[in-house]
């Protein structure tokens, strides 16, 4: 059986974006998707989330992960922690670097991430961004691209991928997914 998890971002929560959307069309398909709330979004703290990912996602070869902005780091450091392989990752407007203007998410970044071990236990690897992201600038996202090996889509005008972006539905994402699942 194959698990899809849904990560959101800061401030965020499961009922945010397009993150429903992607969890019913993933359904339809037969694929258990699963939306995780991550706790204190307002205010997050890294050991926080990267224990809540361990205490609630099951890892194994058929699960994916999809996680949206901060929910990208939390999950590479979740990665990180474990030893286990996963089936794949998706990241969208993911970042491994300080946010300028958002010091309340620089206790996220975490110069031991052994990027080498996320790209051995994650055997596909892929990352949105978009030249018009006005929260996690594009070159951010294409960096942690390169630091996983992941190759880099990059969509024009999505902004933050968010639903004030237009980004209630995600097909895109869905085409991808159902590609590094198959």
């Amino acid at each position: 059986m194959k698990l899809v998890y849904i990560i959101h971002g800061y401030k965020a929560s499961a009922d945010h974006h397009w993150f429903g959307w992607l969890k019913n069309e993933l359904g339809k398909r037969n694929i258990t998707a699963i939306i995780l709330s991550m706790p204190n979004s307002e205010n997050p703290l890294k050991d926080e989330w990267v224990s809540y990912l361990q205490k609630n996602i099951i890892i194994g070869r058929n699960t994916f992960i999809v996680a949206h902005s901060l929910g990208c780091i939390a999950t590479l450091l979740f990665i990180n922690k474990t030893n286990a392989k996963i089936g794949g990752f998706i990241g969208v407007s993911g970042f491994d670097e300080k946010l300028k203007g958002m010091p309340d998410l620089d206790n996220f970044i975490d110069n031991d991430i052994v990027y080498e071990k996320i790209i051995a236990n994650v055997s596909k690897r892929i990352v949105f961004a978009s030249p018009e992201d006005y929260i996690v600038p594009f070159q951010l996202s294409e960096k942690l691209a390169k630091d996983i090996k992941a190759p880099l889509i990059s969509v024009p005008n999505a902004g933050h991928f968010m639903a004030d972006d237009g980004y209630v539905s995600f097909p895109e994402l869905l085409k991808e997914i159902k590609k590094i699942i198959e």
